[in-house]
């Protein structure tokens, strides 16, 4: 029997093929894994104390630790087309490949996450009651399973995936040479001319082009402010496609420079117009900023994607779209948020001064969750930045399109 202590290394004979081997990696990974991500996806860096996940925030983290062979090039228009890349990596294609939205087959977590399917044996003993809160009371993968084939499930999962190549290959046509944006590796020769008008591509109801609105209300850049209705899926038409590929808000035209995806937005902005910057110059509270944003656009934003949302309507009882997106999505990012935030949180998200963490799923805070006993940081912290006037005048009910200001959808 173990001592019980936590100075002996545990040593794991296994077999990668070994259902037996299989259920004890998921108890030693659920006692462990989840101290370090409350996200529970791979991958995790461990340096020292310090622990980063999201691989976007991981990369950014190395960058700005340890210079030598930059990922990021100096020219701010090929970096900002990077960002553009691996946005549309992690925000459109990487959540269409996400376990819980992949398997139909019932073999992992059946109820609560936790029971064979075949048996319906309880093969993990009790639940531990805080990854109970994360998973739902039914099953959506057998919701799916009922009304959609697995053919078909693939081929709407396919046409997201494919969506986002296409984007990839018509931003990169004008840039690529022998790698993604010129003939040096970057992680995926502009002007710096600020005399351009910024015109922002919105909707008024979009929490991504909220982030940016914050963005250019604290800078104090002066932009134009144009409708697209997602409503009237506006987003679809030709002329806006050829902004965005995607189909997405917001987009950022700089003269004709064209940047689309909500993050590498802010980063463009804070490249070019360093006043009043976004992100601390500290490297580990940089890191938290890159967390908090990559939990917000990889991990909660996606779900609430109107493709994805229209494609669960028709594979789900409506009835239970909210529960399953709420209770496996929203909250399980909610929840990685509140931890990652608890020993980071002054005044505001990381200390006492506003960064790029505060825009970051500031809308989603308003679904409905009992925030001040679940979530008490996040809910402070979104009193804490309606106080701010960038924040108050990015308020959807404030933009141009809004109902409250007269507009009609």
């Amino acid at each position: 029997m173990a001592s019980g202590t936590d100075n002996n290394k545990m040593i794991l004979y296994s077999c990668w093929r070994s259902s037996c081997s299989h259920r004890v990696r998921i108890a030693l990974n659920l006692k462990e894994f989840l101290k370090l991500n409350p996200v529970g996806y791979v991958p995790v860096l461990v340096d020292g104390d310090f622990v980063v996940f999201d691989s976007f925030a991981i990369i950014m983290y190395l960058e700005d630790k340890f210079p030598q062979h930059t990922l990021l090039p100096c020219d701010i228009q090929k970096r900002t087309i990077n960002f553009q890349v691996a946005n549309i990596v992690a925000s459109s294609i990487q959540p269409s490949q996400n376990l819980a939205i992949m398997k139909l087959k019932k073999k992992w977590f059946r109820k609560q996450g936790f029971y064979q399917v075949d048996s319906g044996e309880n093969i993990y003993g009790d639940i531990p009651p805080e990854i109970d809160r994360l998973f739902p009371k039914f099953d959506p993968q057998k919701s799916i399973e009922e009304k959609v084939s697995s053919d078909q499930k693939l081929s709407r999962i396919n046409s997201v995936i494919r969506k986002g190549f296409t984007a990839i290959e018509k931003l990169l046509k004008n840039f690529t040479g022998r790698y993604a944006t010129g003939d040096e590796v970057h992680l995926a020769t502009g002007s710096d001319n600020n005399d351009n008008k910024l015109i922002l591509y919105s909707f008024w109801r979009s929490s991504c082009a909220f982030r940016v609105q914050i963005a250019l209300n604290f800078k104090g850049l002066k932009y134009e402010y144009k409708a697209v209705n997602l409503w009237k899926e506006q987003q679809s038409h030709p002329e806006f496609l050829k902004l965005n590929p995607v189909g997405f808000v917001p987009v950022l035209a700089d003269g004709d420079f064209v940047v689309s995806d909500s993050f590498a937005i802010i980063m463009y902005l804070e490249d070019k117009f360093p006043q009043h910057p976004l992100l601390p110059r500290d490297i580990q509270k940089r890191t938290i900023n890159f967390q908090v944003a990559s939990i917000v656009s990889s991990s909660i934003q996606p779900m609430q994607n109107l493709t994805l949302l229209k494609c669960i309507d028709e594979t789900i009882n409506p009835a239970k779209k909210l529960p399953w997106l709420s209770r496996v999505f929203i909250r399980k990012g909610f929840t990685a948020l509140e931890k990652l935030l608890k020993d980071h949180a002054g005044r505001y998200a990381t200390g006492d001064e506003v960064f790029l963490n505060g825009p970051g799923g500031d809308l989603q805070l308003t679904l409905g969750y009992s925030m001040q006993t679940e979530f008490p940081i996040l809910a402070r912290l979104n009193e804490t930045y309606k106080e701010i006037p960038a924040f108050r005048e990015a308020l959807p009910e404030n933009q141009p399109d809004a109902p409250s200001q007269g507009h009609t959808s």
